[in-house]
């Protein structure tokens, strides 16, 4: 079985937002079969526009069949399930979270009874699919840690004309700069294992929020987006190649190799969506969805993109 991560972009007509979750499937179609299965069924279950869903990197097919609604960015509905295996947040073995922006409100009145069918539709279609980004599955039957609907603080919520994608770049280039240069003074296996990680991580954002970009563009003219406009097989990322990821020229491998045998180096697990964290106001120079939309749009997406999306 597969771990394949699946990305749900959102929006209002006041700001976007994106959810990541994880599931796993025996082959490629079953998994994209999979994929559009809970996008459908998310769909149901909020007031707002899924404008673009992205399955391992690539985008989904997608017909725009409702209007965004005015709001709806500013709530979410919140669920940690137990994990199959005994937790060991040490070894990434944590309660598995979920969310859905902008529940309906039969969804948000069905967290506390859990006896509406939209409460069973969640259950049934949605819930035992999920699993941690290093494959560990839910507990079946289902064990559910916390279940509530939040209002997001001014801080979390995601921000007018802001993309979704921006916080977590942003911060993701801090941190990997911090990394560099603490692994520049003191070389250690550790520092260089998770400066990887986030240049890895770096590298997927940026992928992520070019077809994020891309999908918002189309959304403009929903009767442009038709279901088979897009298909998974079309974008190939370059970016994410395992050769496009070097280390910090400051920080020569020889200096940490001899301690890289002697590391045990795990996958951090991740959560259903990546937590909108204030920042700055500042647009992110390298970030794809902060460049201009007079078709200037430096993206590796854009030519492709534009030629599956039927005008």
């Amino acid at each position: 079985m597969g771990i394949h991560r699946l990305d749900i972009f959102w929006l209002d007509l006041e700001a976007r937002c994106f959810t990541t979750l994880y599931f796993q499937a025996a082959s490629q179609p079953q998994a994209q079969s999979r994929a559009q299965s809970i996008r459908k069924t998310l769909a149901q279950l909020s007031r707002l526009q899924i404008y673009g869903p992205a399955l391992d990197t690539h985008p989904l097919a997608l017909s725009i069949d409702s209007a965004a609604p005015s709001t709806g960015t500013d709530a979410r509905m919140e669920v940690e399930l137990s994990p199959a295996p005994p937790l060991k947040t040490h070894e990434g073995i944590e309660y598995i979270k979920f969310s859905i922006p902008g529940p309906t409100s039969e969804l948000s009145q069905a967290v506390t009874a859990k006896d509406s069918s939209e409460w069973q539709l969640l259950e049934e279609e949605i819930l035992p699919l999920l699993c941690l980004s290093n494959g560990a599955t839910v507990q079946i039957p289902l064990q559910i840690k916390r279940s509530e609907v939040v209002m997001l603080s001014q801080q979390r919520r995601p921000q007018p004309a802001r993309a979704p994608l921006s916080a977590a770049i942003e911060s993701t280039v801090i941190k990997t700069e911090g990394l560099k240069q603490r692994l520049a003074h003191q070389p250690s296996a550790r520092l260089y294992a998770s400066m990887t990680k986030n240049q890895a991580r770096l590298a997927h954002l940026h992928a992520l929020a070019s077809i994020e970009e891309l999908f918002f563009s189309s959304s403009l003219q929903p009767s442009s987006l038709q279901p088979s406009s897009l298909q998974p097989s079309s974008l190939q990322p370059s970016s994410l190649q395992p050769s496009s990821l070097q280390p910090s020229a400051a920080v020569p491998l020889d200096a940490v190799r001899p301690f890289l045998a002697k590391l045990p180096v795990t996958e951090e697990a991740s959560s259903m969506a990546d937590k909108d964290a204030p920042v700055k106001d500042a647009p992110c120079q390298r970030c794809p969805c902060c460049s201009s939309r007079d078709g200037k749009n430096s993206s590796p997406y854009s030519d492709l993109f534009r030629g599956m999306v039927r005008r």
